[in-house]
């Protein structure tokens, strides 16, 4: 399950993509009373690409499907998705992983779960009388199948490697930051400028922001900017007006629109517009009336074509 040349160089990739976070998911883990090596199952699941999806749009580091995320706690919608979110999504996982080991009492079946769900897992116990993953290993898929081995291999390896994994760990500038209150919607042009940064160094921050603003619902959430910055960030806030925090273009209804033509025609959900506009009735519709229309993706975030076919083994 791990091939000492492809799979070292994989490793490595996927190390110094996660080093940054790793010692905060540890200390997110441990604070569950779960057993640290979990926060290596990510490189598993995604090779800690924050913006890994795969084929069935399982996404972010933990690979979450957004049903489950938002089981979890995490936001899924047109604005935001916290499953990119390194911090929030391992508080997802934490709970979930809580939850999974509560039902089967043991890591294998636990972790296997994970990858396959719970309902699958537990049909397979039922259905050959197992009490452990390798009972039922045979009447999984392939990809479980290899899911467990695959992540016992992977700590081995590590276990056996200290000095050559603490190397590239050690190497990686940890993510540290300060954190803001925010009282409500903003551009996130307006949010970094008044941290003097860029679009894309606060993307870095904050992954889970993928539009071009702050959802409309959010009132009095935080933001990461860098360290050092709180107090220009405070400074610049409180010394803009509230009307130039947040700007969209607008749309002037006209006779015969429905909000379901007006979203195709800017190429954005119903839903997204009705967030943006105080949740408008579609049936109060009436000509004349001005909408604010939420517009797509910020140039600095794009998902990547990472597969969960492809990121479920180390090998």
């Amino acid at each position: 399950y791990f091939d000492e040349t492809r799979g070292k160089e994989r490793l490595a990739r996927a190390l110094t993509r996660g080093a940054p976070y790793l010692r905060t998911i540890s200390e997110i883990i441990k604070s569950y009373g779960l057993p640290e090596d979990l926060k290596y199952l990510p490189i598993i699941e995604s090779g800690f690409n924050l913006q890994a999806v795969s084929r069935r749009k399982a996404t972010g580091p933990w690979q979450f499907m957004a049903y489950t995320a938002k089981k979890y706690g995490l936001k899924v919608d047109w604005w935001i998705d916290e499953r990119i979110d390194p911090i929030y999504s391992t508080h997802a996982a934490c709970r979930y992983l809580k939850d999974l080991f509560d039902i089967f009492e043991r890591w294998d079946l636990a972790i296997a779960a994970y990858n396959a769900g719970e309902g699958k897992i537990y049909s397979k116990l039922m259905k050959t009388n197992g009490e452990k993953f390798w009972d039922i290993r045979r009447q999984v898929k392939r990809e479980t199948r290899n899911y467990v081995p695959s992540f016992l291999a992977l700590l081995l390896f590590i276990n056996d490697n200290e000095n050559w994994v603490d190397s590239i760990l050690e190497s990686v500038p940890e993510f540290t930051y300060d954190s803001v209150m925010v009282p409500t919607q903003a551009n996130i042009k307006q949010l970094s400028s008044w941290a003097g940064i860029t679009d894309f160094e606060f993307k870095h921050f904050n992954p889970s922001f993928i539009r071009f603003a702050t959802p409309p619902y959010l009132k009095n959430y935080w933001v990461r900017i860098p360290r050092g910055k709180k107090e220009i960030f405070l400074s610049n806030m409180e010394n803009t007006p509230k009307d130039q925090w947040f700007k969209a273009e607008t749309h002037t209804v006209k006779r015969g629109e429905t909000l379901s033509l007006i979203a195709k025609k800017y190429g954005v959900s119903v839903t997204a517009i009705r967030q943006a506009n105080n949740n408008i009735d579609p049936r109060k519709l009436r000509p004349g009336m001005v909408l604010v229309i939420p517009y797509g993706l910020t140039k600095s975030y794009r998902y990547s074509n990472t597969s969960k076919k492809a990121t479920t083994s180390v090998t």
